[in-house]
């Protein structure tokens, strides 16, 4: 993938610094290669379509891949679905495997899976939502996705004392806001 840009935000790099510092479970090092297989399962699909990898830009909404060439609504589909597609074949023998740090990785991979594949913009879900519906559906389900997840992450905040689920939550609506 010669002549790629790539471009990381200073947004990004707090979120990643704050996530690396403040994580003494190991999960933030579990993600990177989790990360990696669901993008690649994106850029597969990308060039298997005949696109071009123009730039792979690293924002506060995550990773955004912007490429050339003309796509039909199938190759759109398939790109975005195949993130979490390669994150699920990826998660399940990961988890299995020897190592605690491979394992780790394949539960983050199975849980950042299932996440993307809510129908919420920006997710891959709520991507592959936008290529079926109207956009005035897709904004709905978004919002209506990010306060049930905020909803359900009131209850582990009191029941379990975590935070991620009201967060995810909250990230989902600030984003679909405008």
């Amino acid at each position: 993938m010669a002549g790629v840009k790539l471009d990381v935000s200073a947004g990004a790099l707090l979120i990643f610094a704050l996530a690396y510092f403040f994580d003494g479970s190991g999960i933030f090092a579990s993600l990177l290669p989790a990360a990696a297989v669901h993008e690649a399962g994106h850029i597969a699909v990308l060039l298997l379509c005949s696109a071009r990898i123009r730039r792979l830009r690293l924002d506060i909404f995550g990773l955004r891949l912007d490429y050339g060439g003309t796509l039909g609504k199938r190759a759109l589909l398939c790109a975005a679905l195949a993130g979490p597609a390669a994150g699920l074949l990826y998660a399940f023998p990961a988890m299995r495997a020897a190592g605690q740090g491979i394992r780790m990785s394949g539960a983050v991979s199975l849980l950042l899976s299932c996440f993307n594949l809510l129908p919420a913009l920006p997710l891959d879900g709520g991507r592959a939502l936008a290529l079926l519906c109207r956009a005035r559906t897709v904004l709905t389900c978004s919002r209506v996705t990010a306060l049930l997840l905020m909803a359900a992450g009131l209850w582990a905040l009191f029941e379990y004392g975590s935070l991620s689920m009201l967060a995810m939550g909250g990230w989902l609506l600030v984003y679909n806001a405008v």
